[in-house]
């Protein structure tokens, strides 16, 4: 049942932020003017492509750590592996990264639009509901872990 509650998290999150939020911006598309990248929306491609292998790489450490996939999932335990030791949203990460990545690749001024939505409403989520949930939860482990892994950026640590 926990790996059924993660994946169906993730994937829930990933179709409304990669296709759903963006079909309802383009319909307001056609009033916005139009933008050309030229090669650069392959960047786009590229770094989308990318962006979606990490949020996979993402899941598969929650789901080996046995790690909530939301601050209410019922089973979950606290572990940090992976990508998790180097930024406290790698999923989220990725998915933001994803989304502005198809904007560039579509080169739609709605879908950036879209992408700066969602990446604020994400931090939003991150900071008013998540980590607070997160302390509640967890008490000081994630006391610490919140002081020494940042939230968005990753931090690698010289060994």
């Amino acid at each position: 049942m926990f790996i059924f509650h993660t994946l169906f998290l993730g994937t829930l999150v990933a179709v409304g932020a990669l296709i759903a939020g963006p079909r309802l911006a383009m319909l307001f598309d056609a009033s916005l003017p139009v933008i050309h990248l030229g090669i650069f929306r392959y960047v786009g491609a590229a770094g989308g492509t990318l962006a979606l292998l990490f949020a996979l790489y993402s899941v598969v450490f929650l789901i080996m750590g046995r790690s909530c996939a939301a601050p209410d999932a019922a089973g979950g335990s606290f572990s940090v592996l992976g990508p998790y030791r180097v930024t406290r949203n790698p999923f989220m990460l990725a998915i933001i990264v994803a989304l502005w990545c198809e904007a560039l690749y579509f080169e739609k001024l709605a879908l950036i639009f879209f992408a700066f939505l969602f990446t604020w409403l994400a931090q939003a989520w991150v900071v008013f509901y998540e980590e607070p949930a997160l302390r509640k939860a967890f008490g000081k482990i994630y006391l610490d872990y919140h002081k020494s892994v940042p939230r968005w950026i990753p931090k690698f640590k010289k060994r």
